[in-house]
This record gives C-alpha cells, sequence and structure tokens, in this order.
C-alpha cells in the first residue's frame, strides 16, 4: 500500500476504487507487536448487503454491472502498478460513503458489550473489557450505495516477486494453486470471474462439497467443459505422481461425471431468477445472462498463461455496455 501511495496514477479511472493508505503505526501489547493501518471511513462490504441487509439476497443486476465495471478498474489500476490483489472475493468490496450518509452514520450510536467469561470469573490480562458492534447499515441506506473499493492486501505480492502459495476462499480457489503451480496476477482474474458471478446471482460458481479442495476439479470441469479436459488430466496424474497431492480424493463424487449438465449460463440464470418474477423481465435477464457468460469464460480458463489480461477484458460487451449505459 507504500507503494501505490508513492506510485499513484489519480488520472487512471481505477484510481478511485482503490483505498488510501492515511497513516500506519505499531503497537507493543501483551501479544507481542502489532501493525495499524489507517484508512480512510468506508461502509459495508459486499456479502453483508447480500446477505444481510437485503431481503431480495441478490444485487440490482444494473448495479451488480457497475460493481463488476469497478472491480475490474480497480484490478488494472492495481496490474499497471504491478501488484496482484491475490483474495479478490465480495466480503473484500466496501461500499463507498457518500457525504449525506457519512452525516447520517456519524450520529450513529454503537452498542458496546460488556466482555465476561462464561462462568462469571475474571477475563484474563490484555483482554478489552468491551465489545464494539459494528454499524448496521439498513437496506433503505444500502440501495442508496453505488460506488465501491476493494480492499484487503493481506494476500497481495507483486508481480516481479510471486509467492510460493496464497491464500483466498476455498470456492474461489483457481486451479494454479490448487496444483501448486507457480503464480501469477492471472489469479486476479480468476477471482474476477468468481466474484462477478456471486454479484449478479447472489451465488458460487464452485462450492465445495466435501473438505477436500480437490473436489473442485470435476466443478471445473463441469463448468468450463472439454476445453479444461486434457489440462485437468494432465495435472490430476502428475499432482500423484510428483507427490504435490498424497493420493487421490477419498470421494465418489469428485469422479462422478454430471450426465445432461445445464450450461454455465442457465445455471446463472437459474440462480439470478425469484419466485414471483416478472416473465419479461426474466427475458431480458436471459439476454444480460447471455453476454455476462462470455464475460466470464474468457476468464475461466484453467490454463493461466491463456487467461486474458485486463486490458482485453475492458474491452468486452459485458463491461462496455454498462459504459455506455
Amino acid at each position: 500500500m507504500q507503494h501505490l501511495e508513492a506510485n499513484s496514477d489519480t488520472q487512471h479511472p481505477g484510481y478511485k476504487h482503490i483505498p488510501r493508505l492515511l497513516d500506519h503505526f505499531y503497537h507493543d501489547g501483551l501479544n507481542g507487536r502489532s501493525l495499524f493501518l489507517v484508512l480512510e471511513r468506508l461502509g459495508p462490504n459486499i456479502h453483508f448487503v447480500i446477505h444481510e441487509a437485503s431481503t431480495d439476497w441478490r444485487l440490482d443486476l444494473s448495479l451488480s454491472r457497475q460493481i463488476s465495471r469497478q472491480l475490474i478498474l480497480a484490478v488494472d489500476y492495481l496490474h499497471n502498478r504491478g501488484i496482484v490483489h491475490g483474495d479478490i472475493h465480495v466480503g473484500n468490496i466496501l461500499f463507498c460513503i457518500s457525504d449525506i450518509l457519512q452525516l447520517e452514520s456519524d450520529s450513529f450510536e454503537p452498542d458496546a458489550y460488556k466482555v465476561t467469561k462464561y462462568n462469571g470469573g475474571p477475563i484474563d490480562q490484555g483482554v478489552p473489557t468491551h465489545y464494539v458492534d459494528s454499524m448496521w447499515y439498513y437496506q433503505n441506506v444500502c440501495e442508496k450505495l453505488t460506488e465501491v473499493k476493494l480492499v484487503d492486501f493481506s494476500s497481495a505480492f507483486f508481480i516481479s516477486d510471486p509467492p510460493a502459495n496464497s491464500e483466498t476462499i476455498c470456492t474461489q480457489l483457481p486451479p494454479e494453486i490448487l496444483f501448486k503451480k507457480p503464480l501469477s496476477k492471472a489469479i486476479d482474474i480468476w477471482g474476477l470471474a468468481c466474484t462477478t458471478n456471486k454479484l449478479v446471482t447472489s451465488q458460487e460458481i464452485f462450492n465445495l462439497i466435501m473438505s477436500d479442495n480437490r473436489c473442485l476439479v470435476p466443478q471445473y470441469y463441469r463448468a468450463i467443459g472439454e476445453a479444461s479436459a486434457s489440462w485437468l488430466l494432465v495435472h490430476l496424474i502428475n499432482a500423484v505422481s510428483d507427490g504435490v497431492w498424497k493420493d487421490w480424493p477419498d470421494s465418489e463424487r469428485f469422479f462422478y461425471v454430471y450426465p445432461d449438465m445445464p450450461s454455465l449460463e442457465q445455471i446463472m440464470l437459474d440462480d439470478f431468477s425469484r419466485e414471483g418474477d416478472d416473465p419479461s423481465e426474466r427475458e431480458v435477464a436471459k439476454e444480460k445472462f447471455e453476454i455476462l457468460g462470455r464475460y466470464l469464460r474468457k476468464m475461466l480458463i484453467i490454463d493461466a498463461k491463456d487467461r486474458p489480461d485486463t486490458k482485453e477484458l475492458l474491452k468486452d460487451e459485458w463491461v462496455q455496455e454498462q459504459q455506455d449505459e
């Protein structure tokens, strides 16, 4: 974040979608030395708005497209500055607060709860005496939020110096992390695809049926299709023979081939649809999902070296049409 501050480009449209590092300091306490970052004040994350504040459990389609454009601009900005975010998901996307909402939130009185032990005994030294709850944003407030920033750089790295491994949420693991292959900025492209789908449908493309991350492999195949088969087969065999995996996943579902599985676009439309939706709205959504499906398929390339960069994705119809609206 210091690198971003020292090498900022305020003219880039993605600049405003990255948080500002205002200050930082260290504090020596009972648990050792801790680093504190002072950032600008932001609102709730996308996960909260979808699953807590909204009764609909999905964002408006137009808003989700608007946010997805902001995200691709933010990632383009980071990659131009030589940085990979490494952990893109809805929990790391925060809404900006307008001046009006800032005034409303300033009057918010947070709830403070006294920290106690279950047995009623004294709390340990160094444990805070009170827990202060975070601000609650009601649906009528969330409906006014339209601009976001991509936060949390705890998994970030420089493109020129990739780590051996990276951490992100299990349902969005790109194949190169699962198979322990070299990492690059392409992991952000995979994260963008999974996050964009979540923005629109409120559902995940991939789900962990078992606790074993390797059970994502057949889901890669289901979503991407035959284009992924050769790469997956080679790397499955190599993962075991080279000792990257000690054994094969112990799950029948790992080897199960889904017959007559609906297309990725149909799955997205079904996830998006709600009981009582107007049929005409579903037809409009279906057209949009065909555009979205092509956009996601560009990013969901199983081989990281073949994934497009942000410059190419910014020219896509899903992004450009939103810009023109």
